[in-house]
């Protein structure tokens, strides 16, 4: 997934297994689609043209794959039970 400003510059990556993981996180992380909110359609547009790599909004880190400012999933643990009890 590549984020765009609202000048056609990328200024982040960050890469997922699927798509829907990337739809979850982005939701995780206060994302939605423009078109689900009637308000900010009228003062927001999608970028249109060309996109192009800006300078990173922090030099040398990307504002959101650095991870400081995006939530990650919560870690998982899957426990298995079986005839000598739980196990992960």
């Amino acid at each position: 997934m590549i984020f765009v400003n609202d000048h056609g510059n990328v200024f982040d990556e960050l890469r997922f297994e699927t798509p829907m993981l990337a739809v979850c996180a982005l939701k995780r992380n206060g994302f939605f689609r423009l078109s689900e909110d009637p308000g900010g359609i009228k003062i927001l547009s999608a970028p249109e043209g060309t996109f192009h790599w800006g300078p990173p909004v922090y030099e040398g880190t990307g504002v959101y794959s650095s991870g400081e400012y995006w939530k990650k999933a919560p870690e998982t643990r899957l426990t298995l039970i079986g005839a000598e009890g739980p196990s992960v």
